[in-house]
């Protein structure tokens, strides 16, 4: 079962883009690792993701279920 599903993410601040068409697929019990240089959106990625921030475009799947539509308590669980 997929855990994190992201398709299509892209996310801009003020300043600019920072993550363009992204997609990424995490099953459930798999280990990931995000490694980058400083600025290329490792902790931009993390905040979409666990819905404190809110991609521009594209969607994100937590468990099957569009996260935009989670309350934060299930988020966090």
């Amino acid at each position: 079962m997929t855990a994190v599903q992201l398709e299509h993410i892209s996310f801009s601040y003020s300043d600019g883009l920072v993550l363009q068409d992204n997609n990424l697929s995490i099953e459930q019990g798999e280990l990931v690792g995000l490694i980058g240089p400083n600025g290329s959106g490792k902790t931009t990625l993390l905040k979409l993701i666990s819905g404190v921030l809110r991609p521009c475009q594209g969607e994100i799947w937590l468990n099957g279920l569009k996260l935009r539509h989670l309350k934060r308590k299930a988020v966090a669980q």
